[in-house]
């Protein structure tokens, strides 16, 4: 497991391809979830980015009741090995606040764990990140070697 690379989805990702995945469709989304159930490469989150999957699978408009929203929330986190498990960054304050890497919190949030667990990926739909952290169309983050690329980009690579 220690030579499979490691991957962080945004939460968009990981929304669409279980929303792909209830309706049958096999999406670049779904086959990301794919590979993440298979073990194929090794899925990184924070508990704070598996909190904000689980209100926003709660959300109405998926069409989710509660029992199932908890229940693909917990089969998520059932993917994450014991160091794929990155410590939610500690607030910031005063002297000690970081420099913003994107404008989005949430954005922010989710490179800063993908920089925090050394991931090979970052997996996003987001137009800002993939041009805002890529401008030479490198689509390799500067700070880090980071790939930032599409869900179709992450399942032609496997």
């Amino acid at each position: 497991m220690a030579d499979l690379p490691r991957v962080v989805p945004d939460l968009n990702v990981l929304v669409s391809g279980i929303l792909a995945e209830q309706g049958g469709a096999s999406t670049p989304p779904a086959r990301c979830l794919a590979a993440a159930r298979s073990g194929a490469f090794r899925l990184c989150l924070s508990p704070g980015m598996l909190t904000r999957l689980r209100q926003v699978l709660g959300y109405p408009k998926l069409g989710l009741d509660e029992e199932s929203a908890d229940a693909l929330s917990r089969e998520i986190a059932e993917w994450v090995s014991g160091d794929g498990w990155i410590p939610d960054l500690e607030p910031a304050t005063g002297a000690r606040r970081p420099v913003a890497l994107c404008p989005d919190a949430e954005d922010d949030n989710v490179l800063r764990v993908a920089i925090a667990a050394g991931a090979a990926y970052l997996v996003t739909g987001d137009a800002h990140l993939l041009r805002r952290l890529t401008p030479e169309g490198t689509r390799r983050c500067k700070r880090s070697g980071l790939a930032v690329v599409t869900a179709k980009e992450m399942v032609s690579e496997r």
